[in-house]
């Protein structure tokens, strides 16, 4: 099975008319003025490994916005492929931190083996007044979340990414 990284261009994913918050399309024309890949292998600490990681590579290379917040969506976003989509083959989900050389904006994103994001009109909603869910912490943080499936050379299905963008300032 190819990896997230070799997978085609996608279509976005759009959601019912009627839903609370309409999607925007993942941002596919991020001019990175930094980017960081990598493939992430799903264990128990993968969401404190992924959190400490994008704060400290934030950090280091001086992107304006808030690396703790930023840290905490990557890990979140890390939790959810993992709890509610499906890890690939090989045990593993992928992360790509991009900051626009423009605008400075983030892009996180987070790729697994599921091809359905169930509830993501809902996603950045509080249920109910009880806890919120981890995505609920994207729109505090003023971010943008979108999806779309991931597809490999042949045009068939292998995932989704799920993308969040938060501004630098």
């Amino acid at each position: 099975m190819p990896s997230p990284a070799d997978a085609a261009p996608t279509e976005p994913h759009a959601t019912p008319a009627d839903a609370p918050t309409a999607p925007l399309e993942v941002r596919e024309d991020i001019a990175a003025g930094f980017e960081l890949s990598l493939t992430v292998v799903v264990r128990p600490d993968a969401d404190a490994y992924t959190r400490e990681l994008v704060r400290t590579t934030l950090e280091g290379k001086r992107w304006p916005g808030n690396a703790t917040r930023a840290a905490s969506v990557a890990a979140i976003l890390i939790d959810n492929a993992v709890r509610h989509g499906a890890v690939f083959p090989d045990g593993t989900v992928s992360l790509r931190l991009a900051v626009d050389a423009d605008t400075r904006e983030l892009a996180i994103e987070v790729e697994d083996a599921s091809h359905e994001f169930p509830g993501f009109a809902g996603a950045t909603q509080r249920n109910d007044g009880r806890t919120p869910n981890g995505l609920w912490w994207v729109a505090q943080y003023k971010g943008r979340l979108s999806w779309t499936v991931t597809k490999d050379d042949d045009a068939q299905t292998v995932g989704k990414r799920v993308q969040v963008i938060l501004p630098a300032y």
